[in-house]
């Protein structure tokens, strides 16, 4: 098995966790936005964004067994070329 099989999964993961964070995001804006009575909710939306971001990185650390130049190259070539 290739390492880009190996990675596949972490990479596929990401992005997924990557997607939900920016549509959390969009929404933890959109709380600012109208933020009134609403500030319960913008903290369970920001402690949810927390999560994602940790979720995200974890990811990239999930694959110990790369030296970091290999890690870069994934993160860079298969995870967020389209950011």
């Amino acid at each position: 098995m290739s390492k880009a099989e190996i990675a596949l999964p972490y990479a596929r993961r990401y992005i997924e966790t990557r997607e939900e964070l920016k549509q959390n995001t969009e929404d933890l804006l959109q709380a600012v936005r109208e933020m009134s009575a609403k500030s319960e909710e913008f903290q369970a939306l920001w402690r949810r964004r927390e999560d994602l971001y940790l979720r995200c990185q974890n990811e990239i650390a999930g694959l110990p067994f790369y030296p970091e130049a290999d890690r870069q190259l994934i993160l860079n070539y298969i995870i967020a070329p389209d950011e």
